[in-house]
């Protein structure tokens, strides 16, 4: 399993799946977006999911797993389903780094 989460383990995936394993439960979900963001002092990316509306996940811990992306541990929050797809249930993971300061030079 990786230690470090990266956008880039999930370039290229959306409209696949991926299985959330945990808090008793099993669940595949699809990619919906992979967004990468990125100010003066942060990186970051945020990850959105969909899942069928009959089986729904708690916030929590997740082990999702992909053949190509690997195994991450990554905390998932369900987010307001789209009105215009009921059938739907949306999941969110956000990651979040402060870039390094560069220090300045003793000269």
């Amino acid at each position: 399993m990786s230690d470090t989460v990266s956008h880039e383990h999930f370039e290229g995936k959306t409209g696949e799946t991926f299985t959330a394993t945990g808090n008793d439960a099993s669940l595949d979900i699809t990619l919906a977006e992979a967004i990468f963001h990125e100010d003066e002092h942060t990186t970051g990316f945020t990850l959105l999911f969909e899942g069928a509306a009959d089986t729904q996940l708690e916030q929590g811990m997740y082990t999702l797993t992909h053949d190509e992306a690997g195994r991450h541990e990554i905390f998932l929050v369900p987010v307001q389903a789209s009105p215009s797809e009921p059938e739907k249930v949306h999941y969110e993971a956000v990651f979040k780094h402060l870039k390094e300061k560069e220090m300045p030079s003793a000269e």
